[in-house]
């Protein structure tokens, strides 16, 4: 498969349509010397950085795991809008 930001991004949105409830703004780009995928997620100033391998993000669309993905997101999310910093209240 041929990934592209824009289909790693739907996946992220897929495994945590949260993003999008709170608005949280999602920028995936590939950085070819760590032959990685960054994930940048932002909301009212709080920021995280988080990066999957290329090996790691084919085997998430692939639909095989996508437990690192799915968890350094969805701790943004429960810290950022459910947790103690609650940016995301309205």
């Amino acid at each position: 498969m041929n990934i592209t930001a824009t289909i790693l991004s739907d996946k992220i949105r897929e495994i945590h349509p949260a993003l999008d409830r709170h608005g949280i703004a999602l920028h995936v780009s590939f950085d070819d010397g760590k032959d990685a995928w960054i994930i940048r997620l932002r909301k009212n100033g709080n920021e995280l950085w988080t990066h999957i391998n290329a090996a790691d993000a084919a085997r998430c669309l692939d639909g095989i795991e996508c437990v690192h993905l799915g968890v350094q997101v969805g701790q943004f999310i429960n810290y950022y809008c459910d947790g103690p910093v609650a940016a995301c209240a309205a």
